[in-house]
């Protein structure tokens, strides 16, 4: 992104320049930017503004190209320029005859390697390669039978489905290119009520982060984003659609570059195809807790990884076993209130009746090991049921004595709490294994068949 604009702010126009994710206004030193006080953020920072293009309108393509722009304080001022950063933009291309909409997006067009690579992991690309060869330039729908997943998302209904797609592979001067074609997937988002800006921004955060969750990946870029385009379409579906209406673009959003190639392993597709819908509704409804779901470096554990995945394993037990109770919770609260009556008319509490209070506390603050028991229980058995080699399975997941790391993990977590530090060096394998844990209860929570989700966390981890 790389173009220079004008912009109105508080009733004066200002030139500026965006570059990336940097939005640069000059000509800002004479009057009121210049004063902190005076510039009025409201009217700027964290709400869509429009900034105009300096082309004049385009006779010939009878259109005009017009920004949005989310805006976030950057740097402030330097030498009477003002520096913000590009939360993200939004370049539309408005024809003259075109409807007012305000504005309004109905379909999003998004290519990703890491769509690539969710949706070609279980599948041969070369088995496609002569029927999409043989499409080239029709823009026709390769998939017979589009599968739509659906979900809501602000009381609106959205639909996503997959295409695939050919294209010409741009040849540099002098380059040979050995396969002349592109191949790729694209994600197309529909949604008949509309969206604003801010929902397709939302949207495609939810979609980086269905694509984080699939590939164990903390970083995930969308390469593109085509908003009511015909790019991917022919006018005949484009009339269908009535997108013909509204105006089209592209939008960008600030996010690290070549993050995909990160990605080693992902789940693919075939195993969640008929609970996509079930795991966008788990991610708008902020249902699944990505705070540890990804470990910050590959090889490293720290103590960080350790407390947030023990909170984030506690926190999707709850939402997946709501009605979850330790059977010693219900022998401890009636001795508890059993003592309680026996000391109402006590004057004193003597040592015998302090260590019994002690010890009913203690098996309150063992919760989290009965959680783990519980889920670790529910691991196995899974595994025993769809797996002839479950035990060398889970073994080369979580050591040979796996069964241990709910104690481990547990005591681990309970030192790091107290500032101390773990004596068992044990905690890469326990780390990795209630990582696979927490995504088979995101995954049960999400309705995925349980030999799915085996294969899912044989897929992502490796085992």
């Amino acid at each position: 992104m790389n173009f220079s604009a004008k912009i109105k702010i508080n009733d004066c126009i200002y030139d500026c320049h965006a570059e990336n994710s940097e939005l640069t206004i000059i000509k800002s030193d004479t009057d009121f930017l210049r004063e902190r006080e005076k510039i009025g953020w409201e009217n700027i920072l964290n709400k869509w503004i429009e900034v105009f293009s300096d082309d004049e309108f385009d006779i010939h393509s009878n259109s005009r190209t017009k920004y949005l722009m989310l805006l976030s304080y950057k740097n402030g001022f330097n030498k009477g320029i003002l520096h913000l950063s590009i939360i993200a933009c939004i370049d539309f291309l408005e024809r003259n005859d075109s409807i007012k909409t305000d504005n309004i997006v109905k379909h999003i067009s998004i290519r990703s390697k890491a769509l690539d690579m969710f949706y070609w992991a279980n599948k041969k690309p070369n088995e496609n390669v002569e029927i999409l060869a043989s499409k080239f330039g029709s823009k026709e729908n390769i998939n017979k039978e589009i599968e739509k997943h659906s979900f809501k998302f602000n009381d609106k209904e959205v639909n996503l489905y997959f295409d695939l797609f050919i294209a010409h592979k741009h040849q540099h001067s002098g380059g040979i290119v050995a396969f002349p074609f592109d191949i790729f997937v694209l994600l197309n988002v529909e949604c008949d009520k509309g969206l604003i800006p801010e929902e397709v921004l939302t949207l495609c955060y939810h979609i980086k982060a269905f694509l984080s969750f699939v590939s164990n990946t903390r970083d995930i870029m969308l390469e593109e984003i085509l908003i009511n385009s015909s790019c991917y379409m022919n006018w005949e579906e484009l009339n269908k659609k009535g997108l013909n209406n509204y105006p089209s673009g592209e939008m960008f959003i600030a996010q690290e570059t070549n993050r995909n190639d990160k990605i080693i392993k992902i789940i693919p597709y075939d195993f969640v195809k008929e609970n996509i819908s079930s795991i966008f509704d788990e991610i708008v409804n902020r249902k699944i807790c990505f705070i540890s779901l990804f470990q910050y470096d590959e090889n490293i554990i720290s103590s960080v990884d350790i407390v947030n995945i023990c909170a984030t394993f506690e926190n999707q037990f709850r939402l997946t076993f709501p009605n979850f109770r330790d059977a010693s919770f219900d022998k401890t609260k009636h001795e508890v209130l059993e003592k309680i009556k026996e000391l109402e008319n006590s004057s004193c509490i003597d040592s015998g009746m302090l260590s019994e209070f002690i010890t009913w506390n203690s098996v309150y603050k063992g919760v989290l090991k009965s959680k783990l028991d519980y889920a670790m229980d529910i691991f196995e058995k899974m595994f025993m049921k769809y797996d002839e080699y479950w035990n060398f399975e889970i073994e080369r997941l979580g050591g040979q004595n796996y069964k241990e790391m709910t104690k481990r993990i547990k005591k681990a977590r309970d030192f790091l709490s107290h500032g101390k530090e773990p004596k068992d060096r044990q905690a890469l394998p326990d780390t990795v294994l209630l990582r696979a844990i927490v995504y088979m209860l995101i995954l049960r929570k999400a309705n995925v068949a349980d030999e799915s989700i085996i294969e899912c966390i044989k897929a992502l981890f490796g085992y």
